[in-house]
């Protein structure tokens, strides 16, 4: 059975961390309708790194199900229904600046020089538009199948950091994802490439996941982030 170290800090966030006596950290985001448990997994991947799964600060149906920010379902039904992807560029979504707010202090808490962001889906969104609250810390970003929300408000955000070209981006996402387009993921994709940022796209046939295959090619990533001068400064 896996062992689960449960914590608490500060900045009134839940968390799970796996420890691995590491000088950097990795902070990976849960989607919508999970928990800090979703993605404890991944620290397999690599031993180089703390690890740091906060909880969603939404409850959806108790503990086992959370969300960063409200999302309209029924709209994501209907959708999934005729199969037409929802453009998710210009929603909203109510109470993003808190959230964002929130896990920046989190991530600032953190007693690390450098950090690898990341999340999946709803994770993937929140972790996009926390670049620039974080950017110095940030050694990488992973993006699971994430899309672009809020156009204007991360092109805003990205506009003001200084240190693009030492922020390499991992991005993917399946072709025949029902729940967020292959189309918003490749726009969230040019948006960081006007920006100045170099992001590692990879597509592949498959849903709502994180494949097995990806998490190799991911794992990689990692090593290389680490191995660049600014993840040393």
């Amino acid at each position: 059975m896996q062992k689960y170290t449960y914590k608490y800090n500060t900045s009134s966030l839940d968390y799970l961390a796996k420890k691995n006596d590491a000088d950097c950290g990795a902070v990976m985001i849960h989607g919508y309708g999970a928990s800090m448990m979703d993605l404890y997994g991944l620290h397999q991947f690599s031993s180089s790194f703390d690890w740091y799964f906060p909880q969603g600060v939404l409850s959806l149906m108790g503990e086992m199900s959370r969300a960063w920010f409200p999302i309209d379902e029924q709209a994501l039904q209907s959708a999934m229904m005729t199969g037409h992807h929802r453009d998710l560029s210009l929603v909203e979504p109510e109470g993003l600046d808190e959230v964002i707010d929130l896990v920046a202090n989190f991530i600032h808490e953190l007693p690390y020089k450098k950090i690898m962001l990341g999340g999946f889906s709803q994770g993937a969104m929140l972790s996009s538009h926390l670049i620039s609250r974080v950017e110095a810390k940030l050694m990488g970003v992973t993006l699971f199948s994430g899309n672009l929300i809020h156009k204007n408000k991360l092109e805003v955000s990205l506009r003001s950091c200084q240190q693009q070209n030492s922020i390499p981006i991992f991005q993917s996402h399946g072709h025949q994802d029902p729940i967020l387009s292959f189309d918003g993921a490749r726009e969230l994709e040019k948006v960081f490439k006007e920006h100045g940022f170099s992001v590692e796209f990879n597509a592949f046939q498959g849903q709502h996941e994180i494949p097995m295959d990806l998490l190799n090619q991911w794992a990689k990533f990692m090593q290389l982030c680490q191995k660049h001068p600014q993840s040393n400064d």
